[in-house]
């Protein structure tokens, strides 16, 4: 038995919280770690005790242990690769929309440049034409 937890069953509870939608797939894939960390150990343990030929033999039950383990892995690399790809996706539409809002904010203060820029020449030809008045 394990004197202190694996560092990944730390990080499975930590995950699983915030991915709760898939927290039973991280509590599967923690179950598949450990079994492979202990068929990793037994065969360890067998190698130690009675060399290749107490080894050798339980070779076959590690491979199909990190063979699983591997394909675990795999998926979270897949979902990992997935989200990031959604995240990029979000964040380049969001850009997008901060490029169009610019160029209508830059469109409108020209307009309204234009338009304080006619005001005043309005002005000033008021100006000139109240100006021939007298009283």
């Amino acid at each position: 038995m394990e004197k202190r937890p694996l560092p990944l069953r730390s990080l499975v509870e930590e995950v699983s919280i915030l991915d709760k939608g898939n927290a039973d797939f991280y509590r599967e894939m923690q179950i598949t770690f450990e079994n492979y960390y202990q068929t990793g150990k037994e065969m360890a343990a067998r190698y130690v005790a009675e060399g290749p030929s107490g080894g050798n033999p339980f070779m076959e039950t590690f491979d199909r242990a990190a063979a699983s383990m591997s394909v675990k892995l795999d998926r979270v690399l897949q979902q990992a690769t997935t989200n990031a790809s959604k995240r990029m996706n979000e964040i380049n539409q969001n850009i997008e929309g901060i490029r169009v809002v610019s160029e209508q904010t830059a469109t409108a203060a020209q307009q309204t440049s234009d338009a304080s820029d006619s005001l005043s020449e309005q002005a000033v030809s008021l100006h000139r034409f109240v100006g021939r008045f007298k009283v």
